[in-house]
């Protein structure tokens, strides 16, 4: 039985490896092809267009790995089932169950290995050729704002400024209001500068709430360091970075700034737990092309070829319908993120179950 399992875990093993190569080949192409006008207008040297390709290969074996893993298992199954080996192992009474363990255990290990391969190299990769192509068609990055309004501190304190300069992390035409269950304080200023951890605020003017006198007092001050004001720069930067460029920590970070900020964030965290989803395909994969790798006898390759991008095709359109559902809060976040992977989990077992064995 060992001897059976080790014999089909190193065949998928080659055609994995194989197909991830061609897989990842065609992506890059397709890349460079996408943007090869724009590098031949802006008279950028060859060497340099490679740049950019070669930190996209990372992405490329990213997207590669489920559909190179599926192949690959229903290639080897199929070509089993043609050479007669299939029926002549279920008869020597190895079940389909026993004799797929190894590939089930290796698509668990491949999905481990994509959750960390993706926020570890390819998130960083892809910043880096972001920066690249737009460095080499010189396109320009705003981070600058203008009037903007931020929630901070689960909305007992409002920011409200007129501009933000992203090179100096400086405010314009400040106004922050402090609130309890009633009206605490107000501050009117004309900049505000980042030092350390904190805003400090320039010619202000402060209203304050008296409760001896139930009324409101006015000052004036030249400078106000208020600790209290902890609201990072970032808050107020445009945001120029999708939560597909930041790492698991990134996002996480990210959509608790946005909450705070009390900034929607149903898109973001349904893209969060689908990263995390997602990252679970290899092992999705591996189980449903277990159940029908064996229906194949003839045009192996093709049929093979053909199960690959047509079960790839209905996985991400079913993941990308249930995800735009989830944004706009029609169904919840959780049912966005892991529907498709339910869903074709429990195709997986039906069709396993009417498996040949």
């Amino acid at each position: 039985m060992k001897t059976l399992q080790r014999m089909l875990f190193q065949n998928v093993l080659y055609v994995f490896l194989f197909s991830i190569f061609v897989f990842s080949f065609f992506l890059s192409l397709v890349d460079l092809f996408n943007n090869l006008s724009a590098f031949m207008r802006n008279n950028v040297d060859f060497l340099s267009v490679l740049q950019p390709t070669l930190f996209f290969l990372p992405k490329a074996m990213s997207f590669s790995l489920p559909m190179s893993l599926l192949f690959a298992v229903a290639f080897t199954l199929g070509n089993m089932y043609a050479n007669n080996e299939l029926i002549a192992i279920f008869c020597s009474g190895l079940s389909l169950k026993k004799l797929v363990t190894p590939i089930l255990i290796l698509g668990l290990g491949i999905s481990v290995f994509f959750f960390v391969f993706e926020d570890a190299v390819v998130i960083p990769s892809m910043r880096i050729k972001t920066e690249l192509t737009n460095k080499l068609l010189k396109n320009s990055v705003n981070t600058n704002v203008n009037n903007v309004t931020i929630y901070s501190n689960k909305g007992k304190i409002l920011y409200n400024i007129s501009s933000y300069n992203d090179l100096d992390k400086r405010l314009y035409s400040v106004i922050v209001l402090k609130k309890g269950t009633n009206f605490l304080q107000r501050l009117d200023a004309e900049t505000a500068e980042w030092k350390d951890d904190h805003w400090i605020l320039k010619q202000v003017r402060m209203f304050n709430w008296d409760p001896k006198t139930d009324g409101v007092t006015e000052t004036w001050k030249d400078l106000v360091e208020d600790f209290e004001l902890i609201e990072p720069p970032a808050t107020f930067r445009r945001k120029v970075t999708k939560l597909e460029e930041m790492t698991i920590s990134q996002a996480s970070e990210f959509i608790s700034s946005q909450k705070s900020a009390g900034f929607p964030t149903l898109e973001a965290e349904t893209d969060f737990w689908a990263r995390i989803s997602f990252a679970l395909t290899p092992l999705i994969v591996a189980f449903l092309s277990s159940s029908v790798g064996g229906r194949f006898k003839k045009n192996i390759l093709i049929f093979s070829l053909f199960l690959s991008l047509a079960i790839g095709v209905v996985y991400y359109v079913l993941q990308m319908v249930l995800k735009i559902m989830a944004t706009t809060g029609v169904i919840p976040v959780l049912v966005g993120a892991w529907g498709a992977f339910v869903v074709t989990a429990i195709f997986g077992v039906f069709l396993f179950r009417k498996a040949k064995t």
